[in-house]
């Protein structure tokens, strides 16, 4: 892999961390640490508030079509690329699933703050 791209990844992988900090703040405001809304009764109750765990309740959208779906795979196959485990076309293959995934979770705290928008809205 290429610095530039590590470089690109890594702050990707800063500004990802930056926004899920920011919304943790947000949705546990008034909350205990841990807990997760219910969007039934507007309330919270114990559970994840990680970014996957709130973005299916709050919106409806998954990470289901991406071939890297959580942090954990995305870590293992970036240290399996940078170890140079791989061949030129299995790394092009691992850096695409990476952009998706870190692609994905820049969306989805768009798509969470605007249905934050809305709960406070309604």
């Amino acid at each position: 892999m290429l610095l530039g791209d590590w470089i690109v990844f890594l702050l990707l992988e800063l500004v990802g961390l930056c926004a899920r900090i920011f919304l943790g703040h947000v949705i546990v405001a008034g909350a205990r640490a841990g807990d997760e809304l219910d969007l039934e009764t507007g309330g919270f109750g114990h559970g994840s508030c990680s970014l996957k765990a709130i973005l299916g309740p709050l919106t409806g959208e998954t990470y289901d079509d991406l071939d890297v779906r959580n942090g954990m795979t995305a870590t293992t196959e970036f240290l399996r690329v940078m170890r140079g485990d791989v061949d030129d076309t299995e790394r092009r293959r691992v850096r695409l699933a990476l952009e998706q995934y870190c692609s994905r979770d820049t969306e989805s705290l768009l798509w969470i703050i605007s249905a934050l928008h809305k709960l406070v809205a309604a």
